[in-house]
């Protein structure tokens, strides 16, 4: 079972209830370097937020072997870091100490991607991948 820390949880609440990259939620937390805080000050503004427990998230999380990464974390990547308007967080599959590696690559794509389209990306980056170099995801639809 996973077990969210405070600074996790408020990352994923923010990620559902705000479109993340937000400048707002970036600047706030500039000023309070806590997700937590940051969450607890958004809440006030927004109405109709989505609230799940934190308990069922933890869960829906474990079940889909989906980790969650926030920027005050000492495993958040430094070169994420260094990103002018760099991400607070980023939910990942896998072994996080892979993205100490040197070399990155996103695949960018449309949105409403063909069939060919998404198999030449996917092989694209199984081969990539194949050589040592980490393929990074927005998990949006279609090609990314």
């Amino acid at each position: 079972m996973i077990n969210l820390t405070d600074e996790q949880y408020a990352y994923h609440l923010l990620a559902l209830n705000f479109s993340l990259p937000n400048k707002e939620v970036l600047n706030l937390f500039k000023s309070t370097l806590s997700l937590k805080e940051t969450w607890e000050k958004l809440r006030l503004k927004k109405q109709n937020l989505l609230l799940p427990p934190k308990e069922k998230v933890e869960e829906e999380l474990f079940e889909n072997k989906i980790n969650i990464l926030t920027f005050n974390d000492p495993n958040f990547p430094f070169q994420f870091k260094q990103i002018p308007d760099h991400p607070l967080g980023f939910y990942f599959k896998g072994e996080i100490e892979i993205l100490k590696e040197k070399i990155f690559l996103a695949i960018v794509g449309t949105r409403k991607a063909t069939k060919e389209g998404k198999t030449i990306a996917y092989n694209f980056a199984t081969e990539l991948s194949k050589i040592g170099i980490v393929i990074i995801s927005g998990l949006a639809m279609g090609v990314d």
